[in-house]
């Protein structure tokens, strides 16, 4: 599965030291979508999309998190799919 770009620019902002700003999960994502423009922010969408589908088996779902730059992790893939899910419904509401 190729990973598009501005999946790795979003992730690139979860990085290490991002719980010590207190925030929440929401704050962390409000953030990180803050770095991308509409477009961007339609092709991450797109792309968590076609993961939460369904369509690619635990292994692969979780090699393209791993291999995006987020320095942050999950204990589960299933974690990590609330996660992504948490992104997705918050760039749906922007739009």
């Amino acid at each position: 599965m190729i990973v598009p770009k501005e999946f790795v620019a979003l992730c690139s902002s979860f990085h290490q030291d991002i719980d010590l700003m207190g925030a929440t999960e929401g704050a962390w994502i409000a953030h990180a979508l803050g770095n991308l423009n509409a477009k961007q922010k339609r092709s991450v969408k797109q792309f968590i999309d076609k993961l939460l589908a369904g369509h690619h088996d635990e292994k692969e779902f979780l090699r393209v998190w791993n291999g995006s730059g987020a320095e942050i992790g999950f204990v589960s893939a299933q974690d990590q799919r609330i996660f992504l899910t948490k992104i997705r419904d918050m760039i749906a509401k922007e739009g």
